[in-house]
């Protein structure tokens, strides 16, 4: 096991992951997990794209290294002692990660467009009172020196890693790891987002049953394309059962009653699925359902069948319906006696809804975040979705909106 003992040291690591990201024509964007003792835990790349294709649009090194954590939990120190390193200041999904999970945060480079900190004041403008005052005591941006415009004093808290001898980073480090996410952002933006246009796009169900895509679909969720809205985008009271028994499978589970359904164009149930909680407090079923259609993509595209944009389109011109909606709202009291609070879940899910569509939306469906029962008021939620980082609230203008079936909201169970 490496072992650190500056903080310059722990990103040049991370710095290093961003090289390989680079290669691997993804964001390049990494980070690591060092445990208050200056133990390296494991560091990763960001795995967004691999191979050319969208692998996973959750996977962003942050997000990758708790599940790591978790999936390695035993032997390993609580996430109260252990710090996440990243070259680059974590976006929505991963603020709402590491704030769930518990960890601390040392970040190298500024993110004015998508990070947390994109105004550079350490206040946190996105998070409700409760999560940013959590923010406040464990995201860390340290001292930059040497730098020449790089040059910035350190914001945050001083604890992060208290084995450190010093807690400075040098300009060039954090230049590296600036100048080479701004280098790849657009070209995997494009990537991500180069899927058919909406006129060219194909209906599942006319496929035969025997059909590769249709196969593979049903090995996901057997229950797919058993269900077909009656209008495109518009989820009715025959999504209920599959999402009420999804919705009971998560509490089994040891999850809050949610379920995640993903329609296409034409309202074709694609997946229906719970989150994984007990397995990590972080794979709730929202993130369980983005990684699991996008992996069904990227293999299908890997295995050569050329109709798989035709008839499995960009999320986008999806539709996710979850059984509950958000919670951000402070007046709703945390309950960490039983597990991750909403809060902090349902800004993770906002934020992983973002890198999902990771561009603008397209007009035939302004929608494509709809929810059940509501957890919240329909215009605190909005005017929450307003303060988000530039990249959701103004390019993909991210607005979850309520079903407008009453037949499926009352099948689910009404208001909260």
């Amino acid at each position: 096991m490496a072992k650190v003992t500056t903080v310059e040291q722990a990103m040049e690591i991370a710095a290093d992951q961003t090289l390989l990201a680079s290669c691997a024509k993804t964001f390049s964007v990494g980070g690591l997990l060092v445990d208050d003792a200056g133990n390296v835990l494991h560091a990763i790349p960001n795995q967004v794209i691999k191979d050319g294709y969208t692998s996973d649009p959750t996977a962003h090194g942050e997000r990758q290294l708790i599940d790591w954590y978790y999936s390695n939990r035993p032997g390993l120190p609580p996430p109260s002692q252990v710090t996440v390193v990243t070259s680059l200041d974590p976006c929505c999904m991963c603020t709402g990660a590491i704030l769930t999970a518990g960890f601390k945060v040392l970040t190298a480079a500024y993110d004015t467009y998508s990070g947390i900190n994109y105004d550079k004041t350490s206040n946190f403008p996105s998070l409700t009172i409760g999560m940013a005052s959590r923010a406040k005591e464990r995201f860390g941006y340290p001292e930059v020196v040497d730098g020449v415009c790089y040059n910035r004093p350190a914001k945050g808290p001083e604890n992060n890693v208290p084995a450190f001898t010093a807690k400075t980073i040098e300009g060039r480090t954090v230049a590296l790891c600036e100048s080479i996410f701004e280098a790849t952002l657009m070209a995997v933006r494009n990537q991500i987002n180069n899927d058919l246009p909406f006129d060219q796009l194909g209906d599942i169900d006319s496929l035969p049953s025997s059909d590769p895509i249709r196969v593979a679909l049903s090995r996901k969720y057997p229950q797919a394309l058993q269900y077909r809205s009656r209008a495109p985008f518009t989820p009715d009271e025959g999504l209920a059962p599959y999402l009420k028994a999804m919705m009971q499978h998560d509490i089994a589970l040891g999850g809050r009653g949610q379920a995640v359904a993903l329609l296409d164009h034409h309202g074709n149930l694609l997946l229906c699925m719970s989150g994984s909680e007990a397995t990590s407090s972080i794979r709730t079923a929202f993130m369980e359902v983005t990684r699991t259609y996008a992996g069904l993509r990227r293999q299908l595209q890997l295995d050569g069948n050329k109709d798989t944009r035709k008839y499995l389109p960009h999320p986008k011109y999806c539709t996710f319906v979850f059984g509950l909606g958000p919670m951000l709202d402070d007046s709703h009291p945390v309950r960490h006696d039983i597990g991750p609070d909403s809060q902090t879940q349902s800004f993770m899910e906002l934020g992983a809804y973002g890198s999902t569509m990771e561009g603008a939306l397209d007009a035939v469906n302004p929608s494509p975040y709809q929810y059940v029962r509501p957890r919240m008021n329909a215009a605190t939620l909005a005017a929450f979705c307003k303060k988000l980082p530039p990249l959701y609230s103004g390019e993909i203008k991210v607005n979850p909106i309520q079903v407008a079936n009453e037949a499926l909201i009352e099948a689910i169970g009404g208001s909260a």
